[in-house]
């Protein structure tokens, strides 16, 4: 019983989500998402009381599911600095392009994200400073004070590709939609600022990136 309960009311937040890319979160109603979930309009009610309920514990599932995946991501250690942060952005780039209006709503259309960016901003601290850590045991103090600047420019360069509008597909002809558009982008950034990490190495660990993003997207951090 409790377990058709999970499974309802999680079917009935995928289909908020999918209603949000659709529609935008203005144009988000019950109704709308009833439909979507193929449940009657009372189950929402039900199940969440009230629209913005129902929209505070879609983002609180998104938060969690994004959590767990991050948490195996900064837990491998196997992955070096480069490797790490490739995965973590591609898996942040590749969700602004999958999912423009969430991104939209979390960061400019919806009054009420405070809990979560206060949540995402502590998370996210946690993992950049076990990454400054662990560049100032295997470099030196000195790298690790340049490199928590560097992580914030490159956290901001990516971030920054969330802005509303086409600014980047048509100002600068880059199609951010496009796998290998992300890629070189995100290789060209990382290069840039992680010197100590030659190509080789960075070859080296490429098909173990490959497969931890693997298991990144096939567990469908949304949904």
């Amino acid at each position: 019983m409790v377990q058709d309960r999970e499974l309802t009311k999680n079917k009935i937040i995928i289909a908020a989500i999918s209603c949000i890319e659709r529609d935008g979160i203005q144009g988000l109603t019950t109704r709308n998402v009833a439909k979507e979930a193929g449940v009657n309009n009372a189950s929402i009610n039900y199940y969440f009381g009230t629209k913005e309920n129902l929209i505070d514990q879609m983002f609180s599932h998104i938060k969690d599911h994004l959590f767990s995946d991050l948490e195996e991501l900064f837990a491998n250690k196997d992955l070096n600095v480069y490797s790490q942060l490739k995965v973590f952005f591609t898996f942040i780039l590749r969700g602004i392009s999958n999912y423009p209006n969430l991104i939209k709503a979390l960061f400019y259309s919806y009054t009420d994200t405070t809990t979560f960016n206060k949540e995402t901003t502590r998370v996210f601290d946690s993992y950049f400073n076990k990454l400054i850590e662990r560049v100032e045991k295997e470099e030196s103090i000195e790298s690790a004070k340049n490199f928590r600047i560097s992580l914030m420019q490159m956290f901001s360069a990516v971030i920054g590709l969330s802005l509303p509008g086409t600014i980047f597909k048509e100002y600068f002809n880059v199609n951010f939609d496009d796998l290998e558009a992300q890629q070189a982008y995100i290789d060209h950034l990382l290069k840039h600022y992680i010197t100590w990490i030659g190509p080789a190495e960075i070859e080296k660990q490429t098909p173990a990136v490959n497969q931890m993003l693997d298991r990144l997207f096939n567990s469908d951090q949304v949904q």
